[in-house]
């Protein structure tokens, strides 16, 4: 019997992703005539992005791209998926414990120079961290478990 080995294209979807964002960039770029910050920043962190990627692929080249283990499962990103729900679950609920506790004492963390910290605009970021962050990673972790 023949073993057949799969090899691992991650890294080069990830690096195909990276290229087009990088021209991408550097075309917005260009038609902003590199004068919005914003632009450049944006532009800046595709060209790291991208040198990082070539970085990775030389060594990658170097050390051989080796056959995956079909015997196993492959619950990285499931892992990834977890790590991610836990910290957006402590994220939105720490938000959460905040603006109850300015319900109940409304001076307690009421700053008058920080508007971004009153109840009106952090209901909205916990509402949106609970159910979008949370419950979206939860409900994608667990899709790729059950897969």
């Amino acid at each position: 019997m023949i073993a057949h080995t799969k090899t691992d294209r991650t890294f080069d979807v990830f690096g195909q992703i990276v290229v087009i964002g990088l021209f991408t960039a550097l075309a917005f770029a260009m038609l902003a005539g590199s004068s919005d910050p914003l632009m450049r920043f944006h532009a800046s962190v595709f060209l790291i992005a991208f040198i990082a990627w070539i970085d990775g692929f030389a060594v990658k080249l170097n050390e051989g791209i080796g056959p995956i283990d079909e015997t196993r499962y492959e619950d990285g990103i499931v892992k990834a998926g977890v790590i991610a729900t836990m910290f957006w679950g402590v994220a939105g609920l720490l938000v959460g414990v905040v603006i109850a506790l300015q319900l109940a004492f409304p001076t307690l963390f009421y700053f008058e120079d920080w508007g971004f910290t009153n109840f009106g605009r952090l209901r909205p970021l916990h509402t949106s961290a609970v159910i979008f962050a949370f419950g979206g990673n939860a409900l994608i972790a667990t899709s790729f478990y059950c897969v």
